[in-house]
């Protein structure tokens, strides 16, 4: 579908949740979040090739948390 793009990162961080994990990563001067499978074992520093569906995808504002929109 045209509403996915592979980007390459370089992990940040993993915070796991239990049922998910989130997985923080850097895209220009911007840190990102994704939700992925805790089952998934990912460590800071790994580069990995992400698949982002963009029809899931959710923006929000970095100064007050408040959600911008669905893409």
């Amino acid at each position: 579908s045209s509403d996915k793009i592979n980007i390459f990162v370089n992990v940040d961080l993993v915070e796991m949740l239990g049922s998910e994990s989130l997985l923080y990563f850097t895209v220009g001067e911007r840190t990102l979040s994704a939700k992925i499978n805790p089952e998934v074992k990912l460590v800071v520093g790994d580069k990995i090739n992400l698949s982002l569906d963009l029809s899931k995808a959710v923006l929000f504002n970095c100064e007050t948390g408040d959600r911008l929109m669905s893409v």
